[in-house]
C-alpha cells in the first residue's frame, strides 16, 4: 500500500492582496477533501475529481464556480482528467456547470468517447442530471473586482496577452504591462497518487478572461495542461493556453522525471518554456517511481498546498516559498 499524494494549484497569477488568505485558505481545503476521499481508497482519478472541484468552488479561482466572463459576458469552461494507464476525459466549452471536473471524470469512463465539445458536450450535462444555472450564479466577487479593474483599459485581454512579455534566464517571467494590479486568470489543477500507486492529473478553467466565444487553451488537452504516465509522471499545467498547447508543456514536464529530481525538472520545464513567445505558466507534478513533488512557476504566484507524509498540508502563494529550488 502506498501513502496518498496530493499536489493542487490554484492557477500562474498575481494574486490581489486580499484574495491572498482565501486562495491559501481554499488550496488547503482542497488537499483536506482529496485526502479523506483518498483514505477511502478511491482511485487516483476520483480523488483528483473531488479535490479539483473544491478549487472550481473557491471563488477567487478561474474554474467552475469562479469562472471569468468571455467577452460576451458569459462563461465558458474546459476541463480534463488523465490517468498514469492512459485514459483519458474532458469536456470542452460547457457552461452553467458548477463542477466541469466531475464532467470531465464521467467521460473518462466512456468507452468509446474521450471528449465532448459544445452542444453535445451540454446534451451529455443534461444526459448525467447534472444542474445547469444561469450566468448570474457565477459573479463571484473576484470576478466584479476584474470588471472595475478593466473599466477604461480598452479590449481587456490586451491585458493579459501582451506582446512584450520577456523572461529572464532564470525562466521568471518579467511583465511589462502598465497596470501591475490586475489580476491574472488562475486555471486550477491537481495531481495525486492513490494508495495503490495509481497516478492521475486533472486541469479545469474558465478560460482567458474577456477571450471570444469558442477559444480553447491548454486545460482540456493531454500533453498540454493535463498528462499522466505510468513511464514518468503526472502533470497539471497553469498560464497562456496558446503558448501551452505548441510546446506540450504538461507533458514535456513530467518526462523530465525519469532524468532528474521532480522539484528540479518542474523548474527546468519552465525555464525552457521561457524561450516561447508569451511564456506565462506554472506546473504541478508528481514522479511515479518516487512520489515525489515538483512544482514551479515563472509568474509572481502559484498558490499551491500539498499533502505530506505525516497526513500534514503544507501551502503558500509561492514556491520561493519553500526555499532554494
Amino acid at each position: 500500500m502506498y501513502q496518498p499524494k496530493i499536489l493542487v494549484h490554484l492557477g500562474a497569477s498575481e494574486v490581489p492582496e486580499q484574495f491572498q488568505a482565501k486562495s491559501l485558505e481554499w488550496v488547503r481545503k482542497a488537499v483536506e477533501k482529496g485526502y479523506e476521499v483518498a483514505k477511502t481508497g478511491a482511485s487516483a482519478e476520483d480523488i483528483v475529481a473531488a479535490t479539483v472541484s473544491v478549487l472550481e468552488d473557491c471563488p477567487v479561482s478561474d474554474a467552475g464556480f469562479g469562472s471569468v466572463y468571455n467577452a460576451d459576458g458569459g462563461h465558458q469552461m474546459d476541463a480534463g482528467i488523465m490517468t498514469g494507464d492512459k485514459k483519458y476525459g474532458a469536456i470542452v466549452s460547457i457552461h452553467g456547470v458548477q463542477n466541469p471536473i466531475r464532467v470531465a471524470r464521467l467521460m473518462v469512463d466512456d468507452p468509446k468517447f474521450s471528449i465532448l465539445c459544445g452542444e453535445g458536450a451540454m446534451e451529455f450535462v443534461k444526459k448525467n442530471n447534472i444542474p445547469i444555472l444561469p450566468d448570474s450564479e457565477f459573479a463571484t466577487e473576484y470576478n466584479r473586482y476584474y470588471q472595475e479593474m478593466f473599466a477604461g483599459h480598452g479590449d481587456p485581454l490586451d491585458l493579459f496577452v501582451t506582446p512584450d512579455t520577456v523572461n529572464n534566464e532564470d525562466g521568471q517571467n518579467i511583465d511589462h504591462d502598465d497596470n501591475p494590479e490586475l489580476p491574472e486568470h488562475g486555471t486550477v489543477g491537481c495531481v495525486a497518487r492513490d494508495i495503490h500507486g495509481r497516478i492521475a492529473a486533472g486541469t479545469s478553467t474558465g478560460g482567458t478572461p474577456f477571450a471570444p466565444r469558442g477559444r480553447v487553451g491548454d486545460s482540456p488537452f493531454p500533453g498540454c495542461g493535463v498528462w499522466a504516465d505510468d513511464n514518468d509522471g503526472c502533470a497539471s499545467c497553469t498560464g497562456y493556453g496558446e503558448s501551452i498547447l505548441v510546446e506540450m508543456l504538461a507533458a514535456k514536464s513530467a518526462q523530465r522525471v525519469t532524468k532528474m529530481p521532480a522539484m528540479i525538472a518542474a523548474r527546468e520545464a519552465i525555464r525552457a518554456f521561457a524561450k516561447t513567445p508569451r511564456s506565462v505558466a506554472g506546473v504541478i507534478m508528481i514522479a511515479k517511481a518516487t512520489g515525489e513533488y515538483g512544482l514551479f512557476h515563472n509568474t509572481v504566484h502559484m498558490p499551491f498546498a500539498f499533502l505530506n507524509e505525516d497526513g500534514t498540508i503544507t501551502s503558500g502563494l509561492s514556491v520561493g516559498e519553500l526555499g532554494e529550488q
